[in-house]
């Protein structure tokens, strides 16, 4: 049997409903997974990356086009690397002319980053790039440092690549501290020829987590650890500028090193009002102490009722003040008596010390209010008058009401209660220096004090 030879039909294949396509870009291999957002997912020698592919892409390049695909990386990109680390954000690919890949981050979150952030985001806000460094396991101040930094020329094509110099461009940042404080405003940065950084805060809000803030210059001067140069806001509404500690509490050094200690404005000023009503308190004490010793009892009453505003309940103050009141007069009499008579007869009399030889009306200043416990007689004889002055018991206890506290606590002594008089005329005893006076023509001519008449 003999066959003709037939000419073959032209064959022509198409792909269909096509998934996925893998393949390598020189030694690393590429799956491009189509789908209504297609992606590609490469895994090289610094990690697995996985990219969104455009449609536009897709259409342009097809989906074997590997180098120009790669090439195209931008968008949404995922790359796990393999210190750890982890980006996710926008990308800059860059295509060598032998063929190799750089992928470099330009915006995103970069999470693990091995210079010590837990995380890196770095976006585009405005007219600035916002910075937010969180949680630097070797920062054990700062949780979160956020720098701003105005778009310019002089910013790295690379941002999240080259933090160092963002630090140097920014105008001012915000910081947050593990504590619950924060800061906002400007900053200064210097740069150790090793890379180390390190920023000083300067102008701006610092804010404590009670509520308290200060607004002022931080990099300025500092009174026992508090900033000064500046206003200080309180959480209770009030403000006080400049250095209001020293301005208004007058403390020892201990005082100041201690609230030092303190950590927010509240608390220090509570304290400083505190330490300073005691120093207060104490100079008040003192001075009243020492003006008593010095008898004047008015200015010493003045401290005291200074002392009593600032504590209240620091003492017996009503007691202190009657007590007060009894040495006021007792010197007001004692001034007048040394006026009269001066300064030997008048403070006998004022200690309620007779003599024979003295007048009638001596005897009568120097007892004072006790001159109506007292009986009086007389009878005259030619040319000479008489006068008896003996103690009443009874005229005593009816002169009760008196303004004399030697009376009041002999006629209201609880002894009274039930034991009678015998023990009120012990008590009397001890106090009444007289029994009894006698007068020629208004002369005393005896005193009398045996005790067998009590």
């Amino acid at each position: 049997m003999v066959y003709k030879p037939k000419k073959a039909d032209k064959l022509t294949i198409a792909d269909k409903e096509v998934k996925y396509h893998t393949g390598y870009y020189r030694s690393t291999p590429i799956i491009v997974a189509l789908a209504s957002i297609s992606k590609i997912y490469l895994d090289g020698e610094f990690g697995v990356l996985s990219a969104e592919l455009s449609s536009p892409m897709i259409k342009k390049y097809g989906y074997t086009d590997l180098r120009n695909l790669v090439k195209s990386i931008d968008k949404n990109v995922f790359i796990e690397y393999k210190d750890g680390s982890r980006f996710y954000g926008d990308i800059q690919t860059i295509m060598q002319d032998d063929g190799k890949v750089f992928f470099h981050q330009t915006t995103g979150r970069l999470f693990n980053n091995p210079q010590g952030w837990k995380e890196i985001i770095v976006h585009k806000e405005g007219k600035e790039i916002k910075v937010q460094l969180i949680d630097n396991k070797e920062n054990n101040l700062l949780k979160k440092e956020t720098l701003f930094v105005p778009i310019s020329q002089d910013i790295p094509q690379y941002p999240i690549e080259h933090i160092s110099r963002l630090y140097e461009l920014m105008n001012r940042v915000k910081w947050e501290y593990r504590n619950g404080d924060s800061f906002e405003g400007e900053a200064s940065t210097v740069i150790s020829p090793v890379g180390n950084i390190s920023t000083k805060i300067t102008r701006g809000k610092y804010s404590y987590s009670n509520g308290d803030s200060f607004i002022g210059d931080l990099s300025g001067n500092h009174f026992y650890g508090l900033p000064v140069d500046g206003i200080t806001y309180f959480k209770n509404g009030t403000s006080q500028k400049g250095n209001w500690i020293a301005d208004n509490y007058d403390l020892t050094k201990k005082q100041y090193t201690r609230l030092s200690e303190l950590r927010f404005p509240s608390i220090i000023r509570d304290s400083a009002i505190v330490f300073h009503n005691n120093n207060l308190y104490n100079g008040y004490i003192s001075a009243a102490k020492q003006s008593e010793l010095e008898k004047k009892y008015t200015l010493a009453k003045q401290y005291y009722q200074k002392a009593q505003e600032l504590k209240p309940d620091a003492e017996k103050w009503e007691d202190k003040m009657k007590e007060l009141d009894k040495s006021i007069k007792e010197e007001k009499r004692r001034k007048s008596l040394v006026a009269k008579y001066g300064a030997y007869v008048g403070n006998k009399l004022f200690e309620g010390t007779l003599e024979t030889g003295m007048t009638k009306e001596m005897a009568i200043d120097a007892l004072d209010e006790m001159y109506t416990a007292y009986r009086v007689s007389s009878r005259t004889y030619p040319g000479t008058r008489i006068e008896i002055w003996e103690f009443d018991l009874s005229k005593l206890k009816q002169q009760a009401g008196i303004e004399n506290m030697l009376l009041f606590e002999l006629v209201n002594t609880q002894l009274l209660g039930g034991y009678g008089d015998y023990f009120l005329n012990a008590l009397a005893s001890k106090v009444i220096k007289y029994k009894y006076i006698a007068f020629r023509n208004d002369k005393i001519v005896e005193l009398g004090n045996d005790e067998s008449y009590w």
